[in-house]
């Protein structure tokens, strides 16, 4: 195709917070501009601050900053970032899919389940594509991850174990009176990570979820979830924001693969094989496979965003993260908050029909 059959999309950012301005105003826009993927044509934001915060990291005129995405859409932008709190993405994605926007949305989809089914009909009914951003999954010591288990270096997978456990209470903002406030923000990446490398659709979940008496959480900021894929596969999940030390925090979270040749370990950004049952003459029982200690800087979001950039202009068929791929996550999501509140393990799949989903995927990730 050449260059005038896929001209840069036009980029609206609807939301300057922390992770509108940090992640895509200040790094990955700017970067997919320089490539011609795309061009920022304005920032919705209703703090005047931080809109013309964001304006001024893009190098965008004030005239491109908007306090109400219905103003915005007159910049006739072909995609929409959607990173505001997930309570206002349901009227976001609405709005913007009437108007023939694609839609690239920040985890978590909403913040019910029924809302996730809302905006999946909505998308469908507009013939948009939308994708979200677990950005998590698909920074490059997770991809590594990923690729060792698709060639098969653990046998066939039967366990998975994984820890991200740190102090978030200095930046627990709007998230500090949620219910379940760990799972909402960082530990759906977490899970979305164990449910895609376990493959399958989720069967059951138990979610046993406690509270820091000094936080200053008031809902449950640590966790542990047993899930049960229907494949057979089951994983366990250790999570906290109210940890005393930081022990597998961002980007050095503590994942293990147990399969029936071998174990792969992701801890630290390192990648290890380890298999030492009857060892082989001159073999090691632990390998170091890959080595991404001290990679900072966010390259899942760039990674997932050029994907969907390719996807709505054509170049692919699919997207990881998009909405049929997302939902089973969604589903398990909110069965664990279900579970923890009844105190008692969730059937996912009846819970997610009883809650208006239609034929639950079996989508592998």
């Amino acid at each position: 195709m050449t260059g005038s059959e896929n001209p840069p999309a036009r980029t609206l950012l609807v939301g300057a917070g922390a992770h509108g301005l940090s992640t895509y105003a200040a790094r990955v826009l700017p970067r997919l501009a320089a490539a011609g993927r795309l061009v920022p044509v304005g920032v919705v934001e209703p703090d005047p601050a931080r809109r013309s915060q964001g304006l001024q990291v893009l190098g965008l005129p004030d005239s491109a900053g908007f306090s109400t995405l219905s103003d915005a859409l007159r910049t006739r932008p072909d995609l929409v970032i959607v990173a505001t709190p997930y309570f206002h993405h349901e009227a976001i994605c609405s709005e913007a899919a009437a108007a023939g926007c694609h839609l690239f949305i920040e985890k978590p989809l909403s913040d019910s389940l029924e809302s996730c089914y809302r905006i999946e009909q909505t998308v469908a009914s507009a013939g948009v594509k939308a994708a979200v951003n677990m950005s998590g999954r698909f920074e490059i010591e997770k991809r590594a991850l990923a690729d060792a288990l698709r060639r098969g270096l653990a046998g066939r997978v039967e366990y998975l174990f994984g820890r991200m456990r740190w102090n978030h209470e200095q930046r627990a903002k709007y998230r500090a009176d949620k219910p379940y406030p760990f799972l909402n923000e960082g530990g759906v990446h977490a899970i979305d990570m164990l449910r895609a490398y376990a493959g399958g659709y989720p069967a059951r979940v138990y979610h046993l979820a406690y509270r820091s008496a000094s936080s200053v959480f008031t809902g449950c900021a640590s966790s542990v979830l047993s899930v049960e894929m229907d494949n057979g596969v089951c994983w366990v999940l250790e999570g906290s924001w109210t940890g005393a030390a930081d022990i597998s925090p961002w980007r050095r979270e503590y994942i293990r693969a147990d399969g029936d040749e071998a174990s792969l370990l992701l801890e630290d950004q390192k990648l290890w094989r380890w298999r030492d049952r009857e060892p082989q003459a001159g073999t090691e029982a632990r390998q170091l496979l890959a080595d991404h200690s001290g990679q900072s800087q966010d390259h899942g979001t760039e990674y997932l965003l050029t994907r969907f950039l390719d996807w709505i202009r054509g170049r692919t068929n699919d997207h990881p993260t998009s909405l049929e791929h997302n939902l089973p996550l969604m589903d398990l999501l909110f069965a664990a908050f279900a579970s923890a509140d009844q105190k008692q393990a969730v059937d996912v799949r009846e819970f997610a029909a009883a809650h208006g989903r239609q034929s639950p995927s079996n989508n592998r990730d």
